[in-house]
């Protein structure tokens, strides 16, 4: 999300400004006429996925990290109350995406959301969180309701079988986002 100021300039013309200094802010310099923007995919999907009732697999991350920023916050102010000083790390949250690399083994990859090309998505997360300052590990698993309607294939079925073995063989925690 944006903010943006409307400004004159000297043609008298509307243009918008990032509320924000030293933001860069895609609307920046525009003018205040100029269309706007056709849906995206990433917009897209998360349509498809609203329509079927469920949330967009790679928001899921997204709404981790605000959850966490949430109790970081809750911890601050309760902190404040008993005289001590909390400050949250700057990143409370690490998730790489795991996708089947050429060799059919599980990789780890930083790519965009809405990249994949299979119906199921898997992350390594690593969280920080008030309870677990240094860390805490677990794998998310997600069906992509936007990819084949979310149905599932061997590919499918290679991923979260291979994703769940990762989670046992490292000890940490696996969770499915099923909708």
């Amino acid at each position: 999300m944006n903010g943006y100021l409307e400004i004159k300039d000297q043609k008298s013309q509307t243009t918008f400004l990032s509320s924000i200094t030293g933001q860069d802010a895609p609307d920046d310099g525009k003018a205040v006429t100029h269309p706007y923007p056709f849906v995206g995919k990433l917009q897209k999907k998360r349509f498809i996925a609203q329509n079927h009732s469920t949330t967009y697999c790679y928001d899921f991350p997204d709404l981790f990290k605000a959850a966490i920023i949430r109790e970081w916050s809750a911890y601050k102010k309760l902190s404040a109350k008993h005289g001590v000083s909390v400050s949250r790390p700057n990143k409370v949250m690490i998730a790489d995406e795991l996708i089947l690399g050429e060799d059919g083994e599980l990789e780890e990859t930083d790519r965009k959301p809405g990249c994949n090309e299979i119906g199921m998505v898997a992350w390594r997360m690593r969280i920080l969180t008030p309870s677990s300052p240094n860390g805490r590990e677990f794998i998310l698993i997600a069906n992509d309701i936007t990819q084949q309607i979310g149905s599932f294939g061997p590919l499918e079925d290679d991923l979260f079988n291979k994703a769940s073995i990762l989670a046992r063989e490292e000890g940490i925690p696996r969770s499915e986002e099923r909708r």
